[in-house]
């Protein structure tokens, strides 16, 4: 279940060849020498592997900013900016640009500690080719640690606390340069304050704009990324549909019945929506039907949290493990009671209510949500909603 999908593993590729390519660009920029080239591949085939198993690990356990729905486009779309500007900079005067913006970008898309290592990873690359005394490289490590605390900062704050933060970005990204050019040089000439404020403008002016867009889009594309999922033109929905109209009605059925009862006691309705959709994948690619289904969402990047519930599909495997797993079950195995079930019988109101208590009492007796986290009083509301709604519809 936890294996790449052929999506994540093209963006791990990507990320391999961006690192490649900007050290090549770096040492033929600074005529590097082939034996020193190769000294400097096998430092950065260290780091390399331990930062994509370090990322690979924490989507897995949803530490980064999109949870387990990452998938790994937007960490390559940053670490490819992340390139171009280092390159950039390598040909600013070495005290006075906006490395703040580095650390700020890659705090919005990775994990904190993820995040300051690539950093300081990019201020040491930087550093080397470009031949830049300890002072440049002091300043740059602490103005990026910096960047990190406000980005963390701004993360917390309010609309009106982040203009004090932005102030304090400004400020920094005045002094610290100016600090260590007098530092390394006993002087500070009139072109060195005015590199600075533009420095300072340049970075203050990035971070509001690039920070404020990337923050705030996390919540609304994991939303996006679910709906994605249960859309009628989705590639896994529209074989379903070609597989058995019948089997698509009863997927959108457990869908819409688990986002609602998920909705009555506060659990991931959108968690339950997907995996309720999905909940018998498996039926269309025949057995083992788990694996099938597992593959087949493992390909589509589809969240891990509903993989596991698809994972415990009709209690096979394991009992659920979760509030939003017993919701699925139950509400799948209550509507495949209901469709085969004849018209006369589910056309009276007292039938249905009847059908709905005995079948759910059936399976809360036979213990099979004993090892989720639902409680009786959840269940009782789930089993009231299903009472108020349309089974068929």
């Amino acid at each position: 279940m936890n294996k790449l999908s052929s999506n994540r593993v093209k963006y791990f590729v990507g990320i391999i060849i961006l690192f490649v390519f900007g050290n090549i660009l770096f040492a033929s920029k600074k005529n590097i020498l082939i034996d020193d080239l190769l000294g400097i591949f096998a430092i950065n085939v260290a780091f390399l592997v331990i930062f994509l198993f370090s990322l690979s690990i924490k989507r897995l356990d949803g530490d980064l900013p999109m949870g387990e729905a990452t998938n790994y486009k937007k960490i390559f779309l940053g670490i490819l900016v992340c390139w171009a500007a280092i390159y950039l900079f390598s040909f600013l005067p070495a005290f006075f640009v906006p490395i703040i913006c580095i650390s700020t970008l890659l705090s919005c898309i990775l994990c904190d500690v993820d995040a300051i290592c690539l950093t300081i990873y990019y201020i040491f690359t930087l550093c080397f080719y470009c031949e830049f005394s300890n002072n440049v490289l002091y300043s740059y490590i602490l103005i990026a640690i910096i960047g990190m605390m406000l980005a963390y900062l701004m993360k917390k704050s309010s609309q009106q606390e982040r203009i004090y933060l932005y102030v304090i970005c400004f400020v920094v990204s005045i002094i610290y340069p100016l600090v260590f050019c007098y530092r390394a040089n006993l002087k500070v000439s009139g072109e060195n304050i005015v590199a600075a404020f533009v420095n300072a403008l340049i970075s203050t002016l990035i971070i509001i704009a690039v920070f404020a867009k990337l923050n705030t889009s996390v919540t609304k594309e994991i939303k996006g990324n679910y709906i994605n999922l249960i859309d009628e033109d989705y590639p896994l929905a529209r074989d379903i549909r070609a597989y058995s109209m019948a089997e698509y009605a009863h997927a959108r059925r457990v869908s819409r019945l688990s986002a609602k009862c998920a909705e009555v006691i506060d659990a991931d309705a959108l968690r339950c929506c997907v995996a309720g959709f999905y909940y018998r994948l498996g039926k269309m690619e025949g057995e083992p039907e788990i694996d099938n289904a597992l593959r087949l969402a493992n390909e589509h990047c589809f969240p891990e949290s509903v993989m596991e519930i698809m994972e415990e599909y009709e209690c096979i495997i394991r009992k659920p493990q979760t509030v939003e797993s017993a919701i699925v079950h139950m509400v799948d195995a209550l509507v495949q009671k209901v469709e085969v079930l004849d018209a006369d019988t589910m056309s009276s109101t007292w039938n249905q209510d009847m059908v709905i208590y005995q079948t759910l009492n059936e399976l809360s007796s036979a213990g099979y949500y004993d090892e989720s986290t639902l409680g009786m009083n959840q269940f009782l509301k789930i089993r009231e909603c299903l009472v108020a709604e349309d089974i068929l519809q």
